[in-house]
């Protein structure tokens, strides 16, 4: 009777060994490649980050991400959105962080919950409506859907845009500042409707009018030039101004005059009365010098703001102007 041995020749074994290296290199390799390249790209997010490179970090901490997921990366980004001041890409990012893994670290989900609740406060927060419907809004160009709409917007200048068929779109620019909450309403203008039975030809043929019954008549609004709206002051302000500028520069003159003849006299017989009198004579010439010199300037940009065409036509009216002269002889 023979027997065969069950025991594995050393090919067998070499050969089992072969397969199973191939095997494990074959599933190792793959993550061990990609945890370096998470490695590298988490350095790179590092070191831009400590550059001040924001969005450069924030690219590079995306790509570490995506090659080894980690919550503690998706921190890393909402901070580089955090020194951006972009506190909605902020916020979601630590949300994600908290979702995937912070909220079960308590000293780390302290931290990020804090940091939480202070990029929430910066959000401005935009309500917008349409009266009597809905429209597409855009903002910065971009499609935001149907009307009404609450937007949660990071501080800054945007260009918002509502569109309904048959209506003029409804455009406004508006800055919204640190958590600010704000309600925009906005009103779309119907668009003038078009003739549509108008019959064109070819040749010399014009356009058929509509017959006159069915023409709707327009209503012509005129212009009221007494009640049009006037930007400027009044002509009267400037020329009282003037009147007050010559009165005062004749006072400050004379007032001058005097400090200077009481200066001398002091020179002349120096006594204690002679020295008070010209100092308060010399103080009552520079109050009234400094009083010109705020009316003369107030009088200059009296002349660039009035309005003397509607001066003129004022005196149309029957207001005669005014004129002042002043002269003074020193």
């Amino acid at each position: 009777m023979a027997f065969f041995s069950k025991t594995p020749t050393i090919d067998t074994v070499k050969s089992q060994l072969i397969f199973l290296c191939v095997v494990l290199t074959a599933t190792i390799a793959p993550r061990v490649h990609a945890n370096q390249g998470a490695a590298q790209a988490f350095k790179l997010g590092s070191e831009r980050f400590a550059a001040k490179d924001y969005a450069g970090a924030v690219e590079a901490f995306l790509q570490a991400y995506n090659k080894q997921p980690h919550f503690l990366v998706l921190c890393n980004i909402a901070r580089c959105y955090e020194r951006q001041r972009k506190p909605v890409a902020a916020t979601s990012f630590y949300q994600r962080c908290l979702d995937e893994g912070a909220s079960r670290k308590r000293p780390t989900a302290k931290r990020v919950r804090r940091a939480l609740r202070k990029q929430s406060r910066l959000i401005a927060r935009l309500k917008v409506e349409i009266p009597q419907g809905t429209a597409a809004l855009y903002l910065d160009g971009k499609a935001l859907g149907r009307s009404p709409k609450q937007l949660a917007l990071d501080p800054g200048r945007y260009r918002l845009e509502a569109r309904r068929p048959g209506y003029k779109a409804a455009v406004v620019a508006i800055e919204l500042g640190v958590g600010q909450k704000r309600t925009l309403v906005l009103r779309p203008t119907p668009l003038p409707k078009v003739r549509a039975n108008a019959v064109f030809s070819t040749g010399d043929r014009r356009a058929s009018p509509e017959p006159e019954d069915e023409v709707t008549p327009a209503i012509a609004v005129e212009e009221d030039p007494d009640e049009r709206i006037r930007f400027g002051a009044h002509p009267a302000w400037f020329w009282v101004s003037v009147a007050a500028t010559g009165v005062l520069a004749i006072a400050t003159t004379v007032l001058g005059a005097q400090a200077l003849g009481k200066k001398s006299d002091y020179e002349e017989n120096p006594t204690q009365g002679g020295y008070d009198a010209a100092v308060d004579s010399r103080l009552l010439a520079n109050i009234f010098w400094a009083l010109t010199a705020a009316t003369a300037a107030g009088t200059t940009v009296l002349f660039f703001i009035t309005d003397f065409t509607g001066g003129e036509e004022k005196t149309s009216a029957g207001i005669n102007g005014i004129g002042i002269g002043l002269r003074g002889r020193f």
